[in-house]
């Protein structure tokens, strides 16, 4: 039966593929975290073009009707300020970093909080998008 013994080198080939480091659930986080750091830079991208294309307070009135255009295509989101969707942004990168930081080996990603202080990052993003959206209703008023 010593024919069927492999040879140390061999033994890692012929373990099980489900005791790989990647499995499905790794993949499917990666995917997912850099997925999320896209939209999050689309959201950052779109609140820069508001911010430049903001006409100056000196001159008419702009187009009602491109304005209703540009409400439809973005939906609740068009009510919002630049500031607030940058922050926005960058709260959907910071989590998908760290999601994608959790998912992957450690060397890959340098700087990250532990996972399980997963916590900290939400709470951080949340007290970001809440300040924002405070300070943004406060304006208003």
């Amino acid at each position: 039966m010593s024919f069927l013994a492999l040879a140390p080198e061999l033994q890692a080939a012929a373990e099980p593929v489900v005791a790989s480091w990647w499995n499905a659930g790794r993949i499917a986080g990666l995917v997912f975290a850099f997925g999320v750091i896209g939209l999050g830079f689309r959201l950052i991208l779109l609140a820069r073009s508001r911010s430049r294309s903001q006409p100056p307070a000196s001159s008419d009135a702009p187009d009602p009707a491109s304005n209703e255009t540009q409400a439809r295509k973005l939906g609740w989101f068009a009510g919002l300020s630049a500031g607030t969707q940058m922050v926005m942004g960058l709260s959907l990168v910071l989590i998908a970093y760290h999601i994608a930081a959790w998912v992957s080996p450690l060397h890959w990603f340098p700087l990250q909080l532990p996972s399980d202080r997963w916590w900290v990052v939400f709470l951080l993003s949340g007290i970001g998008i809440g300040g924002s959206l405070l300070a943004e209703r406060l304006e208003r008023d």
